[in-house]
C-alpha cells in the first residue's frame, strides 16, 4: 500500500489520450479494439512511466487500444457518495492492491485468472501467494511494497539495532541531523505504520486482527508510534506540509539530514533524484554507494515485516476477444524486458525501485549494475508477511484518523 509515497492524477496522460482520441477518427483507429486498464497510481514519475507501457504495448499489438486510467482517490474505498475509490472503477483490467483482493473477491468484481495465461509461479516472491484462494490464482502479481530502514555505510550501531528499544538507546536526544526521518501523518500512511507496529508486537494475523478496530486499539503499539515520533527532531513527522511534499523525507536523508529514514522502497528514487538533480559537489549528497538497507522494527520483540502486493486482477465481465486482449495486456507486463525497461534508468535519472513480485529480477545483472539497491531489498522483502482482509482498507484509514487526531503526541 503506497501511502508514503504519494503522487497526484497525471492530467498529462489523460490530456494526451483526448488528443489522440480527437485526431485519430479514422478507419484505422476505429477498427482497434479498445482495452481499459486502471493502473496503479502512486508510483514514482507517473507519467513517464505509464506513458512509455502504452506506447511499448501498442507498438507490440497495434490492434489494440490500451487505455490507461489512475485513479489518484484510489483508497477511497468507503466514499459511497462521490464513488471515487478503485472499487467504483470501470475497466477491464485493475492494478489491484493486495488490501482489496477479499473485497473484490466477494463483491463479484473480478474473474479467476485464466490457466490459459502464462506466468511462472514459481518466480514469484512468497507473498505473492496472496494473489491465490485454494490454489486458484485471482490476480498476477507485479508488484510488492513494504517499509524498510535506511542508513549510512559505516554507521554500526545502526545497523546493529534489531528492535525499537535498540533503535531509542541510539537516536534519543537527536538533533535533525542525527535523529529519525519517518512520515507520521495522514490517515492511510498512520493506520498502515499501526498495522506493522501490530505486527512486530504480536508476529501474526490472528493475533492482530482483535486491534483491527478504531474502538480497540492496541496500547502498546500507539505507545511505539509516539516513541518513533520522540525520535524524530521537533515532531518534524507530524507535519501536513512535508507530508504533502512528494519524497520529502527520503530528499532530506539524500541531504545527510536525519540518521535513519523509514519508507518505501520506491522512496530511493527519490533520494537517487536529489543527488543527480539538486545536490552540487559541496552538498555532499548520498548516492547508492552510501547507503544501507536494513529491516525495520516497531516493537522491543523484534521485527515480522508486513508486505503488499499490487496485482493484475481481471473484470468479471470480461469474456471472449477482450479477455485474450486482456491475457496478452498482462503477459506483456509481466516479462522480464518490460520490467526492466521500467526498472533500469535512462541517462540521469534515478531507478524507480519498485519491488518486482518476481524473485528471478532481484539477481538479474544487468538490473543490478543499473540500480544495485535491489540486492539489499531481496533478504527483507522476501521474507515478508502480506495482508489482506474484507474491510480492512476502511478500518485502517479509520485507526489512522482517529490516532491522527487523538492519539499520536502532537
Amino acid at each position: 500500500m503506497n501511502y508514503l509515497i504519494r503522487n497526484t492524477f497525471v492530467a498529462f496522460l489523460f490530456i494526451s489520450h483526448f488528443i489522440t482520441g480527437c485526431i485519430a477518427q479514422n478507419e484505422k483507429t476505429d477498427k482497434r479494439r479498445d482495452l481499459i486498464v486502471s493502473l496503479y497510481p502512486y508510483l514514482p514519475n507517473t507519467s513517464d512511466l505509464y506513458w512509455k507501457i502504452e506506447t511499448d504495448f501498442e507498438q507490440k499489438f497495434p490492434e489494440i487500444n490500451l487505455e490507461v486510467q489512475l485513479n489518484s482517490w484510489y483508497y477511497y474505498s468507503q466514499d459511497s457518495v462521490k464513488k471515487r475509490g478503485i472499487n467504483f472503477d470501470q475497466a477491464d483490467i485493475y492494478e489491484l492492491d493486495c488490501v482489496f483482493l477479499d473485497e473484490f473477491i466477494s463483491s463479484g468484481k473480478i474473474q479467476k485468472i485464466p490457466e490459459s495465461i502464462n506466468q511462472n509461479t514459481t518466480d514469484y516472491l512468497p507473498l505473492a501467494s496472496i494473489a491465490k484462494r485454494n490454489e486458484t490464482w485471482y490476480g498476477v502479481p507485479h508488484w510488492v511494497c513494504g517499509n524498510f530502514m535506511y542508513y549510512k555505510v559505516g554507521d554500526n550501531e545502526i545497523e546493529n539495532v534489531s528492535n525499537l528499544k535498540d533503535l531509542d538507546e541510539v537516536l534519543k536526544n537527536s538533533s535533525s541531523k542525527n535523529g529519525l526521518l519517518i512520515d507520521l501523518k495522514g490517515k492511510s500512511t498512520i493506520g498502515e505504520l499501526y498495522l506493522d507496529a501490530l505486527f512486530d508486537e504480536f508476529g501474526s494475523y490472528q493475533r492482530v486482527k482483535p486491534f483491527l478496530s478504531p474502538d480497540n486499539i492496541n496500547k502498546t503499539s500507539v505507545h511505539n508510534l509516539n516513541k518513533l515520533l520522540a525520535l524524530t527532531a521537533d515532531s518534524l513527522g507530524r507535519i501536513d506540509n512535508y507530508h504533502d511534499r512528494l519524497g520529502y523525507y527520503a530528499r532530506e536523508f539524500s541531504k545527510n539530514e536525519g540518521r535513519v529514514y523509514v519508507g518505501y522502497a520506491e522512496s530511493s528514487y527519490y533520494m537517487i533524484t536529489e543527488q543527480l538533480q539538486s545536490c552540487s559537489f559541496e552538498d555532499s549528497c548520498l548516492v547508492s554507494e552510501n547507503i544501507k538497507i536494513g529491516e525495520w522494527s516497531m516493537s522491543n520483540n523484534g521485527s515480522n515485516p508486513i508486505g503488499w502486493v499490487d496485482m493484475f486482477v481481471i473484470d468479471s465481465s470480461v469474456s471472449g476477444q477482450k479477455l485474450d486482449d486482456a491475457k496478452s495486456f498482462i503477459e506483456f507486463m509481466m516479462l522480464d524486458d518490460t520490467y526492466k525497461s521500467i526498472l533500469i534508468p535512462g541517462w540521469n535519472e534515478s531507478p524507480r525501485y519498485i519491488l518486482p513480485a518476481k524473485s528471478n529480477l532481484y539477481s538479474d545483472s544487468e538490473l543490478i549494475k543499473n540500480a544495485p539497491l535491489y540486492d539489499q531489498f531481496y533478504p527483507i522483502i522476501k521474507k515478508a508477511v502480506p495482508v489482506t482482509d474484507l474491510g480492512l482498507n476502511y478500518n485502517l484509514r479509520a485507526i489512522g484518523k482517529k490516532l491522527d487526531e487523538e492519539l499520536l503526541t502532537k
